[in-house]
C-alpha cells in the first residue's frame, strides 16, 4: 500500500501494479510512513 500524499510528495503521479519502488521509513502518528519514493 502506498499513500497517494507520499506519491505526490515525491513528484510522482501513479504507480503500476508490480513496480519496484525503494522509499525511505520516517515515523508517523500512527507508525512507520514511506517517504521519498523513487522507481527502480
Amino acid at each position: 500500500f502506498v499513500h497517494a500524499s507520499a506519491l505526490e510528495a515525491s513528484g510522482l503521479r501513479l504507480l503500476e501494479p508490480g513496480q519496484r519502488v525503494e522509499f525511505d521509513l520516517e515515523a508517523g502518528r500512527n507508525g512507520q510512513e514511506a517517504h521519498r519514493l523513487r522507481i527502480v
